[in-house]
C-alpha cells in the first residue's frame, strides 16, 4: 500500500522524491528503447506485486502524468491459485493501481499440474488476451538486471551459443500485432526497491 504520509500535494498521486527518482529516467529509456521511439499508446503492465513490477508501474505513472510520451497504462495481475498469499498479492496490486490512478484487473488462470511452465504458458495466455481487449500492442513485464545475469549465466552453463549468451531480448513478439517488452533491464533490483520507498509503497516479497 501507499503510504499516505509520503503522498504529495497537488495533482499527482506520486511525491516528488518518485517523480524525480533516477530510476524512473532508466525504465523511461527502457521503454522508448523497446517501442523503438514509437509512441505506444495503451500498455499492458504485468504486475505481480514484487518491488520489481511495482517500480514498473511507479515509472509509468510518471512518464503518463509528466511526459510529452504518449502512453496510457493498464495493469493486469495474473491470479494462478497457486499459494495461499496469491489473494493477498492480487489485493495489494488493486489497492496501488487504485492510488496510482490506473485501471486494473484480475486475470485468473487454471494451471494444469501446478507446474512453473504451465503457470508461465497460462500467465502469457491471459497477458495477451488482455491487451487484444485493450488494443494494446505492448506488454511490460518487470524483468530486471539480475534477471538477465541469470538468464545468461543458465545459457552458459548449458552450453548455449553467441545467441544465447545475449540474454533476454528487451523486445519480443509474442503474436500479431502484440510483443512483450522489458524496460527494466539495466535495472537492479536495489534501484527498483529504492524507486518504491520514494513512492512509499510497499511489495510483497518473492516466494522462497
Amino acid at each position: 500500500m501507499i503510504d499516505q504520509a509520503n503522498q504529495s500535494s497537488g495533482d499527482s498521486p506520486l511525491p516528488l522524491a518518485a517523480r524525480r527518482h533516477g530510476v524512473v529516467h532508466e525504465i523511461g529509456r527502457g521503454f522508448r528503447m523497446t517501442c523503438d521511439g514509437q509512441q505506444p499508446g495503451p500498455v499492458v503492465l504485468a504486475v505481480s506485486g514484487g518491488r520489481d513490477s511495482l517500480a514498473l508501474l511507479i515509472a509509468a505513472v510518471v512518464l503518463r502524468d509528466h511526459d510529452d510520451w504518449s502512453m496510457s497504462p493498464r495493469v493486469v495481475h495474473v491470479h494462478h491459485h497457486l499459494r495461499s498469499e496469491s489473494d493477498a498479492e492480487a489485493a495489494h496490486v488493486l489497492a496501488v493501481s487504485e492510488q496510482l490512478e490506473v485501471p486494473a484487473e484480475i486475470r485468473h488462470v487454471e494451471v494444469p499440474g501446478g507446474t512453473s511452465a504451465a503457470a508461465r504458458e497460462s500467465r502469457y495466455e491471459a497477458l495477451v488476451q488482455f491487451a487484444m481487449e485493450c488494443e494494446s500492442s505492448c506488454i511490460a513485464t518487470g524483468h530486471h538486471a539480475e534477471d538477465q545475469l541469470e538468464t545468461i549465466l543458465a545459457a552458459i552453463g548449458r552450453g548455449a551459443g553467441p545467441s544465447g549468451l545475449a540474454g533476454m531480448a528487451g523486445r519480443r513478439h509474442l503474436t500479431d500485432g502484440i510483443s512483450l517488452i522489458r524496460p527494466m533491464l539495466k535495472v537492479s533490483r536495489k534501484d527498483a526497491a529504492s524507486l518504491c520507498d520514494a513512492a512509499g509503497i510497499s511489495w510483497c516479497d518473492d516466494p522462497g
